[in-house]
């Protein structure tokens, strides 16, 4: 590992890490902190002042903020730091003293000292909720309520919450999928837009500040890679399809699907994707294919007789993650990223950042150094990236989005009371459709039960019916407490609105 060094006007010492990061940084002229680290894992320390450093020999920093009682003891875990054999061995162990903490860059005594850069873009910064749940963060571009947000995390019942607290309902105006941006719209006063960054995209290395809408920073990024195309595989639903006269047919539903968790059922006919209808197997796995995961679709299926309109949200069939008996496997990185965005790729500019966000966290501002608005931070990618994209991107993504000329799916479009009557009913039409289908499937069980006592030597295939025609209730009793307690959401949700 090689070592750079320079020195300032206070004569202190400058380091840079090959394989890692190593800052002395400023605010408003006084030296603040000292962040040092390798590929893996950040460490920090606040230095207020070197009390001596002589190159090739020994280096010593204090934290002189800290009670005398706080600060380690010199030695081998205290502040001495040696420029001589085993110095690197030191710096970068995970056992050695790490001030203020061991969160690095986004301890919370280190993200209070960007809060003044983003007061002021704080403002225009929304929080929206969608069935009263947080799903993503927005940003206020206009005084007349326009809203930018994440398109694919949103759903259902729309609301907005703004500076200060109050929250107000969102209308979609428009959906621009290859950014996977959504224009809404609020009903508020006083709204403050956003501020754009004038210069080109942050260079490498450059911190990024994400701000929530009550003046405080979600977390600290630094620029890891330029602006370039993100590539993305096609959606799933997953479910294995046969043919009928009607269109495909569902055969089955894996476990811990899209189709699964939008309570698609075995025997459904799917007849129309979107706008589109769907006569085959064939023709049905082409439409898929076309979009994207994290995507919304509105199924129109045929389920005992009944039409009935499913929202489902395409997932995404990672490589080195095959599709099981049991359903879809996380890979490791998957497992050690945590939650990840549903719509992480098919962008065709985006900047990455290694800012820690969780899915909810992004669809707001990601803002440069001077508090300018750098881009809107639109996926958490994997366990060291996520993606924002450029302020420029952004700016012609809004102006396209005026336009009028990209409405919302029928699922976004309208107030959210009319939405929220739409879901009523069809949540009513599936309701009454689930409990059709487990009437039908509790008397199939029966007749095979009895079927079974009367036979003294019941044959295999008696047997396998038997356990099928269970496995089959149990979904549809699972999709008619699903249906039912859907319903009853939508309902409260209304009354509420009215």
């Amino acid at each position: 590992m090689k070592c750079c060094a320079g020195w300032l006007k206070t004569g202190m010492i400058v380091c840079g890490l090959a394989g890692g990061l190593g800052w002395l940084w400023q605010s408003g002229g006084e030296l603040t902190g000292l962040t040092v680290g390798t590929t893996n894992w950040p460490d920090l320390w606040s230095v207020d002042r070197v009390v001596s450093s002589r190159f090739a020999d020994d280096w010593y920093f204090v934290d002189e903020a800290a009670p005398p009682a706080e600060r380690p003891a010199p030695g081998r875990d205290g502040p001495e730091r040696s420029w001589g054999p085993g110095f690197w061995d030191q710096l970068t162990r995970r056992d050695a003293v790490r001030y203020p903490g061991d969160e690095g860059k986004n301890h919370t005594r280190i993200k209070d000292t960007f809060r003044p850069i983003v007061a002021q873009t704080s403002k225009s910064v929304v929080r929206i909720y969608c069935d009263n749940e947080p799903a993503t963060l927005g940003l206020i571009v206009n005084a007349d309520g326009q809203i930018l947000t994440k398109a694919s995390q949103l759903k259902g019942h729309i609301t907005c919450q703004v500076a200060g607290g109050k929250k107000y309902p969102l209308t979609v105006l428009g959906v621009l999928r290859e950014h996977d941006l959504a224009l809404g719209k609020i009903d508020a006063p006083n709204l403050a837009p956003a501020d754009w960054r004038k210069a080109e995209t942050p260079p490498l290395g450059n911190f990024l500040i994400t701000p929530d809408g009550n003046g405080d920073v979600v977390a600290l990024g630094v620029v890891s890679v330029a602006p370039r195309k993100i590539s993305a595989p096609s959606g799933i639903l997953g479910i294995l399809l046969g043919q009928t006269d009607r269109g495909p047919k569902i055969e089955r539903v894996l476990e811990g699907s899209a189709a699964e968790q939008a309570g698609l059922l075995v025997n459904d006919v799917i007849l129309q994707v979107n706008e589109w209808e769907v006569k085959s197997r064939e023709s049905m796995i082409e439409l898929i294919g076309n979009f994207r995961p994290g995507e919304k679709l509105s199924l129109k299926i045929l389920r005992n007789g009944t039409k009935l309109e499913i929202g489902a949200t395409l997932g995404r069939p990672e490589t080195g993650r095959p599709v099981t008996a049991r359903g879809f496997r996380r890979t490791e990185d998957e497992r050690l990223a945590g939650d990840l965005s549903e719509r992480r790729g098919g962008f065709a500019q985006a900047l990455q950042h290694d800012t820690v966000l969780r899915p909810y966290q992004c669809g707001g501002p990601v803002v440069d150094l001077d508090g300018k608005v750098a881009g809107i931070n639109i996926a958490r990618a994997d366990r060291v990236a996520s993606y924002a994209l450029p302020a420029n991107v952004v700016q012609e993504a809004l102006r396209e989005l005026q336009t009028g000329k990209h409405p919302a799916g029928p699922e976004l479009q309208g107030t959210n009371a009319d939405r929220l009557r739409e879901k009523i009913q069809q949540l009513q039409e599936a309701l009454a459709s689930a409990e059709k289908s487990q009437a039908a499937t509790n008397e199939e069980v029966e007749k095979l039960r009895a079927e079974l006592e009367k036979t003294d030597e019941p044959s295999e295939k008696l047997r396998d019916s038997l356990d099928k025609a269970e496995k089959s209730h149990e979904s549809a009793v699972a999709a008619e407490q699903k249906a039912r307690q859907e319903l009853a959401n939508a309902q409260k949700q209304l009354r509420q609105l009215d």
